[in-house]
C-alpha cells in the first residue's frame, strides 16, 4: 500500500481507534495513582465517600488518617503512567514504521497514536492538575489557556516532526497524518463522551482508581511484550 491510501487508511484508523484509546489512557493514568492509592484504601479499611464531589480540604480516610500520605505520595504516578505508556508505544511503533503490509500500516497507525495522546497526557497533567499544588505556590499559571495550546502545539505538532526529520524515524507524512487523525479523533471523543465521562469519574472517585490498576498493568504488559521488528516477521 502506498500514497495517499495509506495515508487515508492510517488517518481514519487512528480517528476510529481514539474513543477506545482515550479511555484506556484515561484509565490507565488513575491506574498509575492507584499504586499508593489502592493500599490507602486498604488500610482505611473503608471507601472514602465523595458525595458527587472531592473535596481536599479534609481527610477522606477517617479510619486510617495517616493514609492520607499515599494519597499525596499518588500524585506524580499518573504522570509516570502517561509516560511509561507513551514510551512503550513509541518502542512498539518503531517496529512497524517501514512496513508496508496493511496490517503492519494500521499497528504503527495505533501506536504511534496511543503515544502521541499520552504524551500530550503526561505533558498535560505534569502541567496541570496532578502538580497543581506546587504550581500554585509557585505562582505557576497551570491553568492558563495558553499553556494548554503550547502543550498541544508540542505533543500534535513539534513532536511527529521531530520524529519525521530525526536520523532512522518515522516517515513524516505518515507521523503528522497520525498526529492530525489523534487530534481529530481526541475532539471527537470528548464531545461524545467527555461530559459523561467527567461525571462519572467524579461520582466514582474512588473506585476509578481501583478500577484503572488492572488497565494500566493490562497496558504496560501488552505493551512491554517483547516483538520482533516487522521485517523479521515478513
Amino acid at each position: 500500500m502506498k500514497g495517499i491510501r495509506t495515508l487515508l487508511l492510517m488517518f481514519l484508523i487512528v480517528v476510529i481507534a481514539a474513543t477506545p484509546l482515550t479511555l484506556a489512557g484515561v484509565f490507565a493514568h488513575y491506574g498509575g495513582h492507584a499504586f499508593f492509592i489502592v493500599p490507602a484504601i486498604v488500610l482505611n479499611r473503608h471507601i472514602p465517600e465523595t458525595d458527587g464531589a472531592v473535596s481536599y480540604e479534609r481527610n477522606p480516610f477517617q479510619n486510617f488518617p495517616e493514609a492520607i500520605y499515599l494519597f499525596y505520595l499518588s500524585f506524580p504516578l499518573g504522570v509516570v503512567a502517561d509516560g511509561m505508556l507513551s514510551y512503550l508505544s513509541y518502542k512498539n511503533a518503531k517496529l512497524y514504521r517501514f512496513s508496508t503490509w496493511k496490517r503492519g500500516v494500521i499497528l504503527l497507525a495505533i501506536f504511534l497514536s496511543f503515544c502521541i495522546m499520552n504524551l500530550e497526557a503526561a505533558l498535560s497533567n505534569l502541567f496541570g492538575q496532578d502538580f497543581a499544588f506546587m504550581w500554585q505556590g509557585v505562582g505557576f499559571p497551570y491553568d492558563a489557556d495558553w499553556l494548554h495550546y503550547f502543550i498541544g502545539i508540542v505533543a500534535y505538532v513539534v513532536f511527529p516532526l521531530f520524529l519525521g526529520i530525526k536520523k532512522g524515524g518515522f516517515d513524516l507524512e505518515k507521523s503528522l497524518t497520525v498526529s492530525a487523525g489523534t487530534y481529530a479523533g481526541s475532539i471527537l471523543a470528548n464531545v461524545f463522551i467527555f461530559d459523561y465521562l467527567q461525571g462519572m469519574l467524579t461520582e466514582n472517585f474512588w473506585w476509578v482508581f481501583m478500577a484503572g490498576l488492572p488497565i494500566f498493568i493490562t497496558a504496560v504488559v501488552a505493551l512491554g511484550w517483547r516483538r520482533r521488528p516487522w521485517i523479521e516477521m515478513e
